[in-house]
């Protein structure tokens, strides 16, 4: 009688990391505790020379851009990993986030009008950009309504941040994204918001669990003194965003927890090839900093 292998849970680091890190020794400690979950063993780096006897549950540190890369690590779908697949780079950034400016004069392969129009009531007023005049033509409009924040789309944890108030110091901003050739991972540029209080809800599934939840992020000083992402205090619980709205929640929460929905299937409609186990959305109910 064949005996069925166990499956085994793997790593993949997409871009390189030191291996005594914090984010490379989170991941490693992410992997082993779904490991255990799941029931199967960790098997470190996922090698794709080496012939697994069982399943392969996949962890990678970001997300997997194009089928045939997934497809390579033996992912066909959202349970396949914990993670998500996106069929262009541009969908794993903020670049998603806003349309184009009008007029304007590049944009990235597979870039899609209709998502930008299905969303824009559930975002902040802004553009991405993927060329210098874009981000001025846009940053121009939304500074004739008050300052505009400034992002990198490959930015993390609150790095990769610029406000501006007038033309001076937009052109002085965009001349130091021309520097570091930022074009091809592209900008956004928005409304910037005072008194922010930043949600995070989210939802992730492993095998039959679902959990979601919503929290508050907090800010830290880094080792430059610069203001970073500090992490989140999250209430999360098994099941979906319905069960979390069942919780005794003020108005500001629910309405929160409330705004992937319309968000996350205009996504899926505009991108078929898109699929992902887990999911976080930064939500900030919060004034025009005019």
């Amino acid at each position: 009688m064949t005996s069925i292998q166990p499956g085994v849970v793997a790593i993949h680091a997409c871009s390189p990391r030191h291996p005594e890190g914090h984010e490379h020794l989170s991941h490693v400690e992410l992997a082993r505790r779904i490991a255990a979950l799941k029931g199967y063993d960790f098997a470190g780096r996922f090698d794709p020379a080496y012939r697994y006897d069982g399943p392969v549950y996949l962890v990678p540190s970001d997300t997997l851009i194009g089928t045939a890369t997934a497809q390579a690590f033996g992912v066909a779908n959202e349970h396949d990993l914990f993670g998500g697949v996106a069929p262009y780079a541009f969908i794993s950034t903020k670049a998603i986030t806003h349309g184009l400016p009008q007029g304007h004069t590049a944009a990235p392969a597979g870039w899609s009008t209709a998502f930008s129009k299905w969303v824009d009531e559930v975002v902040l007023p802004g553009y991405s950009a993927f060329s210098h005049a874009d981000a001025r033509s846009g940053g121009m409009a939304l500074l004739q309504y008050g300052k505009v924040r400034v992002k990198k789309t490959s930015g993390i944890g609150g790095l990769g941040q610029w406000v501006v108030t007038s033309e001076a110091e937009l052109d002085d901003c965009l001349a130091s994204l021309d520097a570091e050739a930022a074009w091809d991972d592209g900008i956004t540029l928005e409304a910037n918001l005072s008194d922010v209080v930043t949600y995070s809800v989210g939802q992730a599934r492993i095998g039959d669990l679902v959990v979601s939840y919503w929290g508050t992020q907090g800010t830290t000083p880094n080792h430059h003194g610069e203001e970073v992402y500090g992490g989140s205090r999250l209430v999360v619980v098994r099941g979906d965003f319905d069960t979390l709205l069942q919780l005794d929640l003020d108005e500001e929460v629910r309405t929160a927890v409330r705004q992937p929905t319309p968000k996350h299937a205009p996504a899926n409609a505009s991108f078929p090839a898109l699929y992902a186990s887990r999911a976080n959305y930064d939500l900030a109910p919060a004034f025009d900093d005019v």
